[in-house]
């Protein structure tokens, strides 16, 4: 993972969502027209896996520490099965630290499908969002655009609260799309910025 192009491309596009947005198509065009490359696919995302519950029992005993400190980091399977972490200050660097990688999880993990997050949609307020919109929003929108836009609020409140009761599929880590292992080509560095700042402190963990 690297932070640098993926922050840039992000911070174009929230700064074509800073006009006006009545509709979630409205929203997904915004995101499709963004001046990036390449170009934005932008879906529905109806529902997440709750991976974070399922991997914390799992994490090895030593904390990690320091890994604020860098930018760039590699997670991979070693040899011996285990799973490894490394760091590097900037993609541009050369050499991940530490070479042997810190332990992630534990020797034995039982890689079971992870299930669905809660959709806790009862948080939402669905009921007073919709009735704020149609009392203090709708009201506000031209005649011609009102009908549109309130069709597509509706769509999205009934989907929102059918979500809890649909059979949603979980995840199989077996039939995920394997990453690739070459990271591409990377802005070449400022040898002289880079030599004159100190080194981070070393990643620390199991």
């Amino acid at each position: 993972h690297t932070g640098n192009q993926v922050d840039q491309l992000f911070s174009i596009v929230a700064s074509e969502l800073k006009s006006e947005i009545k509709t979630v198509e409205e929203l997904f065009m915004k995101i499709r027209n963004a001046p990036i490359t390449p170009k934005a696919e932008v879906e529905h995302m109806h529902f997440i896996w709750d991976w974070k519950a399922f991997i914390i029992p799992f994490f090895s005993d030593k904390m990690l520490a320091n890994h604020s400190h860098y930018h760039s980091f590699q997670v991979r399977r070693d040899g011996g099965g285990q799973i490894s972490l490394r760091a590097k200050k900037y993609p541009q660097n050369t050499k991940w630290s530490p070479p042997e990688g810190i332990k992630l999880v534990k020797d034995i993990v039982s890689y079971d499908p992870v299930e669905v997050s809660p959709f806790r949609t009862e948080d939402l307020n669905l009921e007073k969002v919709m009735s704020d919109l149609r009392n203090k929003y709708f009201p506000l929108v031209s005649e011609n655009e009102r009908k549109h836009v309130e069709l597509s609020w509706d769509r999205l409140c009934t989907t929102l609260t059918k979500l809890p009761n649909r059979h949603l599929p979980k995840m199989k880590l077996a039939e995920m799309v394997k990453q690739e292992t070459d990271p591409g080509s990377v802005p070449q560095p400022d040898y002289v910025a880079l030599h004159k700042e100190l080194d981070p402190p070393a990643l620390r963990g199991e």
